[in-house]
């Protein structure tokens, strides 16, 4: 499990240039098991949103309590252990969904695909139980509506989670 605070961008590729923006909860969880003393495979769900992102179009910007977005994303993650250390590195590629609330108008994008990358570090504190501290990536691409002309929606993530995991 991880959740922890950061950053969120997400741009529209249109002519309209609509961009939001803003600070970040982040929330994971992983379910799997050890390969082997290094390496270790589970699912991953992870979601981050932001609330009252600043929403910018062209020169005009907007910062309201009616917005919000959000990421969500399910799929395989690998991980690998630098032992005795307890440093690893992961990475997550799953099936993604954009949401968002912008002046109290909802929408959501079509399923699309997400990476996920992370760099951490944790400390055993029982026998099965290490707590830890991690630097996460996360990017996806979603397209705006089931049309094939319709632009799509890119975003990235950048967060610092504070991680529990029972082995």
């Amino acid at each position: 499990m991880d959740g922890g605070f950061g950053y969120f961008n997400a741009s529209l590729s249109s002519n309209a240039d609509v961009t939001l923006k803003g600070p970040l909860a982040s929330l994971g969880i992983s379910v799997g098991g050890s390969l082997s003393a290094h390496w270790a495979l589970a699912g991953r769900l992870w979601f981050v949103g932001a609330p009252n992102p600043t929403v910018q179009s062209g020169s005009f910007s907007y910062q309201g309590e009616d917005s919000s977005v959000g990421l969500g994303a399910l799929g395989p993650e690998l991980t690998y252990y630098f032992m005795p250390s307890n440093l690893y590195l992961s990475g997550a590629l799953g099936l993604s969904t954009l949401s968002m609330t912008v002046n109290g108008t909802q929408g959501t994008t079509q399923v699309g695909v997400a990476g996920q990358f992370s760099v951490g570090k944790e400390w055993w504190v029982g026998e099965s139980w290490g707590l830890g501290i991690a630097g996460q990536l996360s990017a996806s691409a979603n397209r705006d509506s089931d049309q094939a002309s319709s632009p799509t929606w890119g975003a990235w993530t950048g967060a610092l989670v504070f991680t529990a995991t029972y082995n």
